[in-house]
């Protein structure tokens, strides 16, 4: 964040240059003596704002939550200065207190002092009304300028002047100058700051050194914040994929292929084109289970899972049900849907026998039950139901082959 104008140095000496030219002229001039009174005024004003400021956020409290008794430690701790001659805090509720001499508001050096709420910055919660103790400030001003100005006129010109000079060749050029070069300095780069001349050994060369020593470890830390998310990135990926998957054979599991499944039936109920679901069980799976070993069973699951996958479309949606069960999902694309061809073309990859070791192979075909969307049923549920009922029918009927659910009771098989 960059610095206000009026807080930065070359304001600053400014100010100094400025006042040290009225503190000259008041010593050339007639009217010196007013302008030093006024300036003790402005001065003995800027002190109350300052007063005012330690005890503001005391008095904002004390206003929003009516307490008379800090309100009148913080009005008696006020007037105890002697250039407050009376205060008055009251609150937009109606309480009031008053120390001092009683003022009116209207009186033209009365200064107010809005208070906001401690907890909301927006609203008013009431105000100080402060009377300076005008005839203490007069007098003040008017020893000061007698005592002061011509004495210390010339001799405060010549400091000013001097500090003036200093300040601006010694620190205000060369951190205006480091401060240039670090806004150029992009996060994370090797760019680093470069040492002002004749400031390698003192305050400014060590806030150089810091400063690049900032820079190399925010490049660290920002090359292990890109690090580190990769490796969340990754791991989150890898953990979302191990949830959604099968893990033998990394098809979708049968919670990730519902919620698929449903996605996929609400696009084609707003494109209005169809879809098919086969449900697919193994017909001579368990015997080979049985006699070779779950390891021949399982590297048949991830046969048939190829096959599966390499038989269909990438837009179609392959799942494995449980056991030997897989469900597909087949979307209608540009032409229409030709489940029988589809169908054909499963039983066809699932015909080929599997190798079971370096001299076995085993044929394992596969019964499918087909329902159809729309046609037959617009929810998941219900076509998962009557694939099913299709399934266990083709296998009643002999096996290996498929059959389409039929409404009326009619039986389409292959």
């Amino acid at each position: 964040m960059s610095t206000r104008f009026w807080q930065s140095l070359p304001f600053q000496t400014g100010c100094s240059i400025a006042l040290g030219s009225i503190l000259l002229t008041l010593v050339l001039s007639i009217s010196v003596y007013n302008s030093t009174v006024e300036t003790v005024i402005d001065d003995s004003n800027h002190r109350i704002s300052q007063l005012i400021s330690t005890v503001e956020i005391s008095a904002a409290i004390a206003a929003y939550l009516e307490n008379n008794e800090l309100g009148l430690d913080i009005t008696r701790g006020l007037i105890r200065n002697d250039i407050v001659s009376g205060v008055i805090l009251h609150s937009e509720s109606g309480m009031r207190i008053i120390s001092g001499s009683p003022f009116h508001f209207k009186d033209n050096d009365v200064l107010l002092f809005p208070l906001v709420s401690p907890f909301m910055a927006d609203e008013k919660v009431g105000g100080l009304f402060v009377k300076p103790n005008q005839n203490n400030i007069d007098a003040q001003a008017k020893k000061t300028a007698e005592l002061h100005v011509v004495t210390l006129a010339v001799h405060s010109l010549m400091i000013t002047l001097f500090v003036i000079f200093l300040v601006n060749s010694r620190l205000t050029k060369p951190l205006m100058k480091l401060a240039g070069a670090l806004h150029k300095i992009e996060p994370g780069s090797d760019e680093r700051l470069q040492y002002p001349k004749q400031h390698m050994n003192d305050e400014i060369g060590l806030l150089v050194r810091d400063i690049n020593q900032l820079l190399g470890s925010a490049k660290n830390t920002l090359e292990g914040e890109r690090r580190l998310r990769e490796y969340v990135e990754t791991l989150e990926k890898q953990t979302r994929k191990e949830a959604e998957r099968d893990p033998l054979t990394n098809l979708l599991n049968r919670r990730s292929g519902e919620r698929a499944i449903a996605k996929a039936l609400k696009k084609s109920e707003a494109d209005n084109t169809r879809c098919a679901i086969l449900l697919i069980d193994l017909d001579r799976f368990k015997p080979i289970n049985d006699t070779y070993g779950h390891e021949a069973g399982d590297q048949t699951l991830i046969t048939i899972a190829d096959r599966l996958t390499n038989t269909l479309r990438k837009s179609d949606i392959v799942i494995r049900w449980g056991g030997d069960e897989f469900l597909i999902m087949v979307r209608q694309g540009h032409s229409d849907l030709k489940i029988n061809v589809v169908a054909e073309k499963i039983l066809q990859a699932l015909a080929a026998d599997i190798a079971i070791n370096d001299t076995v192979r085993e044929s394992i075909g596969a019964s499918i039950g087909i329902s159809l969307y729309p046609e037959h049923a617009t929810d998941s549920a219900l076509l998962f139901d009557l694939a099913d009922k299709a399934m266990y029918r083709i296998k009643r009927s002999g096996r290996n082959g498929y059959s389409i659910h039929e409404p009326a009771g009619m039986k389409s098989q292959a």
